[in-house]
């Protein structure tokens, strides 16, 4: 399969469980980039490691969200 093609199989797969596109392709990039272009290893499992990825990039921005941050300061 292209990889045209191989990407956009998977941001329809990541689409289909609530990841928009705009948020999968920069991190299926990167993915792409430190597997050198491996990808069994994206695609393997239903793209459990595009999952975990997305899923840890998400879980660092609510980390260091402005908006938590500025409403933490609200409460004091």
């Amino acid at each position: 399969m292209p990889p045209k093609r191989k990407v956009t199989v998977a941001c329809k797969a990541m689409k289909s469980i609530g990841f928009p596109e705009s948020e999968v392709k920069p991190v299926l990039t990167q993915l792409l980039e430190s597997s050198d272009y491996n990808w069994g290893y994206i695609e393997n499992d239903e793209y459990r490691a595009l999952i975990e990825a997305l899923l840890q990039k998400k879980q660092e921005q609510e980390k260091v969200s402005p908006i938590k941050i500025f409403s933490s300061f609200g409460n004091l």
